[in-house]
């Protein structure tokens, strides 16, 4: 359990085709919170892995934040609670992974 997620859902997803590069398929990862700095502040983590190069791979990482109050559930129900970013890892990012992904999260 990396960063206190715990792996809910991994499905193979066909990929629109503004996104295929090299193949028309990708995993989708998601993960939800069980303990740690995220239970209860995010509802899932959603990673999405293209390939990208023998060496190298994209990643589109979804982050949904927990709603709490009246202001949370419209943010909820107009997805503002959403965070999308996308970047790139190397075979040379895998010891820093976790400090990445900390950083993207936040």
């Amino acid at each position: 359990m990396v960063l206190g997620f715990k792996a809910r859902h991994i499905e193979c997803e066909e990929l629109p085709y503004r996104l295929r590069k090299q193949v028309p398929f990708a995993q989708e990862f998601e993960f939800v919170p069980v303990s740690g700095e995220y239970y209860g502040k995010l509802d899932e983590l959603e990673l999405l892995i293209l390939p990208s190069a023998y060496d190298r791979l994209e990643i589109i990482m979804e982050v949904d934040r927990k709603s709490r109050g009246l202001a949370g559930l419209f943010a909820e129900a107009l997805d503002l609670d959403e965070k999308v970013s996308r970047f790139t890892v190397m075979n040379e990012d895998i010891p820093t992974m976790k400090e990445t992904i900390n950083n993207y999260i936040f």
